[in-house]
């Protein structure tokens, strides 16, 4: 259930016996003259919504890796102690410069207590065009004489 107040706007969720829901309410209707009760029938997984899917796409390698290290309180230097990856090289992976191999994906989650394939990057290989050779010359024409 969603209790809706206009001046101020305030939002309150319940979920318990309908019977204690309806007291909650109407002392809400004592204070709040103008409260609209709105009962929910359905929810969507967050998963499913086009806010999630744009986010996750947004979602890269080194954004992942500086997002778990943030999330971690590690410094870059404390994150290149446990793992023995050199600080310099943390800096170029969280920037994007440089890629992160399956040895430091595997270093960097044990360290940060995550999965290694948040770090691999899904490499797009191109598909290389199939040269064509032509053996045959190309033959004449051969033009009409008018007489």
């Amino acid at each position: 259930m969603l209790a809706v107040v206009d001046q101020p706007h305030i939002k309150f969720s319940f979920e318990g016996a309908p019977e204690a829901l309806m007291t909650i309410v109407e002392k809400l209707r004592g204070a709040f003259p103008s409260i609209q009760i709105q009962k929910k029938s359905s929810q969507a997984a967050a998963t499913e919504m086009a806010w999630y899917k744009q986010a996750k796409a947004r979602l890269t390698p080194e954004r992942y890796l500086d997002t778990d290290r943030f999330n971690a309180g590690l410094t870059q230097k404390q994150l290149a102690e446990r793992t023995g990856i050199l600080q310099q090289h943390l800096s170029e992976m969280e920037s994007g410069k440089r890629t992160i191999g399956k040895t430091n994906a595997h270093k960097l989650a044990k360290a940060l207590g995550t999965e290694a394939s948040r770090y691999l990057s899904v490499a797009k290989t191109a598909v290389a065009e199939p040269k064509v050779k032509y053996t045959a010359k190309p033959q004449k024409r051969k033009q009409a004489r008018h007489a």
